[in-house]
């Protein structure tokens, strides 16, 4: 599990010659470490979006990814316990991903038992 904080912010695209680039994204570094855990285990990755939604649009190998839209600590909490199958995952996206994902997407898990 790979938890990426990033708080959304308008106002945060450039465009440069070759199209339109997010400035709401993770920093050289942290991207380039998690494109190499992608490229090494994709399928068993799960990226955790602790704010910025958006952040999957710049990650298109991302193949496992929850949503959070906070950083508090309940959110925290609720994300550990929601893959962990203690809670319910359950929602639906309030905006639109680019090249990723519809306004309204969505998916309902139930806790394990």
């Amino acid at each position: 599990m790979i938890a990426v904080y990033e708080s959304p912010t308008a106002g945060k695209m450039i465009r440069t010659s070759s199209g339109v680039r997010n400035l709401l994204s993770l920093g050289d570094d942290s991207a380039s470490l998690l494109r190499q855990i992608l490229g090494n285990a994709a399928t068993k990755t799960v990226v955790v979006a602790m704010g910025n939604p958006y952040l999957a649009k710049d990650f298109p190998e991302v193949q496992n990814y929850l949503c959070a839209f906070s950083a508090v600590q309940v959110s925290e909490v609720s994300a550990v316990k929601a893959l962990f199958g203690e809670i319910e995952i359950h929602g639906n996206l309030p905006v639109s991903i680019p090249g990723i994902a519809r306004r309204g997407a969505g998916l309902v898990l139930p806790a394990e038992k």
